[in-house]
């Protein structure tokens, strides 16, 4: 402890300003259901509370509390009006949100009824989707919506230009979900994922199902341009985990196989150095092992390995390349061109673009990283207990903190810096 008293002394009084910073830690309720996702360009997290906190882009009333309300922000705020969440979905301009009770809620974007309330007006804070009861798990593309019920049924809701509700129809969109139209063999639906404008669902026998546009072959079906209903993935099977990019799907077979096929003019696919803009059937992306679980973005792939690593591609990288400095990652997620990682301590570390502030760390900036850096966030309640810290200096502005403690990679000593030393301070006692 003395070690520790030393080090933050050191931290705080290196700075040339002067703040007050209030940090409320809340009992855990539990540690089982915590969520990461990533929007647009916003990010969504539940704390193991049961509460939501969003971040990022706020032009469409994504944090729940108002339209541009602020804009944008850079650091998490406390989505109000909703509790007892144990799944999210951060779909294109939106929030999906899943409760204990097996009930849907929305907020943010709606143009298409995508929030599943009956209307197209842009939503804050949360409204409860209509006529959902006995649901296990949520996804959100671009504009639609998806949720799976305990029955094995999955309804959709929000645009459906392409065909991605499953209905049968591809000219309207549903202000109200609709039921996925139960064709041969689509049943016993175990999980579900959402494209851009395609849908995706695995069966209990482990095998895939895709409906929705099929422009760059994400449906992993050849000679369509769209499916109006769900139509079943051939030459893959006994799979145990689906993903879905914005025009691109992923799957990951029992045997440790990853599998990929849609848009590949970024190489998302990870399956050749020579460009091949797009593939139509499942191709099987070699080098990768000892691999749980998988996301998408627009132009990149990330996985997660048993051993708590990641490994990334797409862009500059036609093969998966681990990202430095992750380890004992839990859960992974992708927005449109930011990675999300929640670590097993509870914390949230995010790379990739950080120009509304997708972070949550307090900053903003023009240039992506890839390096992952800590969000001001701590999703794993500490003992209750409220802290409040009052950080002043006579040291002349801009002095540097030590690498250990620099959270947010700005050298600076900041509200990163802050928080990381109260979570620090607290686990110690």
């Amino acid at each position: 402890m003395e070690d520790m008293e030393m080090k933050s002394s050191k931290m705080f009084y290196s700075s040339g300003f002067s703040f007050f910073l209030s940090l409320i830690l809340l009992q855990a309720v539990s540690a089982a259901n915590l969520s990461v996702s990533g929007g647009i360009n916003h990010t969504a997290a539940i704390r193991d509370d049961g509460t939501v906190w969003v971040w990022g882009d706020n032009s469409k009333g994504q944090f729940g509390y108002g339209v541009n309300e602020p804009a944008s922000g850079n650091t998490p705020v406390k989505v109000p009006g909703i509790e007892d969440v144990t799944a999210l979905a951060a779909g294109g301009e939106f929030v999906i949100a899943l409760k204990a009770d097996g009930t849907v809620w929305g907020w943010g974007g709606n143009y298409a009824g995508q929030l599943g309330n009956g209307t197209v007006a842009e939503t804050s804070p949360p409204v409860q989707t209509s006529g959902l009861s006995g649901m296990t798990a949520v996804a959100a593309g671009l504009y639609h919506s998806l949720a799976l019920k305990s029955d094995g049924t999955v309804s959709a809701w929000g645009f459906n230009g392409s065909g991605q509700l499953g209905n049968g129809t591809a000219a309207e969109s549903a202000s109200l979900p609709t039921t996925v139209s139960q064709v041969s063999g689509f049943e016993n639906i175990i999980a579900v994922a959402a494209g851009a404008e395609h849908s995706v669902a695995l069966k209990d026998n482990g095998t895939v199902w895709t409906w929705g546009k099929n422009d760059k072959g994400q449906l992993g079906k050849e000679g369509i341009a769209l499916s109006k209903e769900p139509v079943w993935v051939s030459g893959i099977s006994d799979v145990k985990f689906i993903a879905a990019g914005a025009y691109h799907t992923i799957a990951l077979t029992n045997n440790g196989t990853l599998w990929a096929w849609g848009w590949n003019e970024y190489k998302q696919l990870g399956i050749s150095t020579e460009p091949v803009n797009f593939s139509s059937k499942p191709e099987a992306l070699p080098g990768l092992s000892n691999i749980k679980a998988a996301a998408g973005g627009t132009y990149h792939s990330l996985v997660l390995a048993n051993d708590g690593t990641v490994r990334q591609w797409g862009g500059s990288d036609s093969a998966p390349v681990q990202v430095s400095n992750l380890s004992d990652v839990r859960e992974i997620a992708s927005g449109e061109a930011h990675f999300i990682a929640l670590i097993g301590d509870g914390t949230i570390r995010v790379w990739g673009r950080n120009n509304q502030g997708q972070f949550g760390n307090g900053t903003h900036s023009a240039v992506d990283s890839n390096m992952p850096l800590q969000s001001l966030i701590h999703l794993r309640s500490l003992p209750n207990a409220v802290f409040s810290l009052q950080i002043a200096s006579g040291i002349s502005p801009g002095m540097v903190t030590d690498k250990e403690n620099d959270i947010n990679g700005d050298k600076k000593v900041g509200i990163a810096e802050a928080v990381y030393f109260l979570h620090s301070a607290s686990e110690t006692r």
